[in-house]
């Protein structure tokens, strides 16, 4: 219609079809998809390969495979948090370390002896202060608050 002499407007028109759209067909524009670059990775296919590696080492010697240790010893230099959704994202486990207090039975027979002892002595508790390499917050940010502090003395008297 166009190389007839007909105008966009008529070609519109006749067509029923928005003036640009007729000119976005005769013009001949294809609408590619741009994609978008985003971000670098901060793990290149080498550093990648790398992790790997020390992880397979790691699983063999038997020895534990931390962030902090693959960021030390591949010479990566990225933070622990990157490393980590890195490692999530190929489908790496891991776990937190379990933080308890680790006792054996003799250690917990020996500190039920000191309680029980504490009590028959009638100490005053209220002029005491326990030192047993744990740290107290009264206030309880490390959710050892007093009461439970006392809980878990009287868990191994009784």
């Amino acid at each position: 219609m166009r190389q007839i002499g007909k105008k966009l407007r008529e070609i519109s028109f006749e067509k029923q079809i928005p003036i640009s759209s007729v000119h976005w067909i005769l013009r001949d524009y294809r609408r590619t998809i741009k994609c978008k670059t985003g971000p670098k990775p901060h793990i290149t296919k080498c550093y990648g390969l790398r992790i790997k590696r020390y992880i397979s080492i790691c699983n063999e010697t038997g020895k534990k495979a931390t962030c902090r240790s693959i960021i030390n010893e591949t010479g990566i230099n990225v933070s622990r948090r990157t490393l980590n959704n890195f490692l999530l994202r190929k489908d790496f486990k891991f776990k937190k370390q379990v933080q308890h207090i680790q006792l054996s039975a003799n250690d917990k027979t020996k500190r039920v002896k000191a309680v029980c002892s504490w009590i028959e002595d009638n100490i005053d508790f209220k002029n005491s202060f326990f030192c047993d390499e744990k740290k107290f917050n009264m206030d309880g940010p490390d959710n050892w608050y007093f009461y439970n502090f006392c809980m878990y003395l009287l868990k191994y008297v009784t």
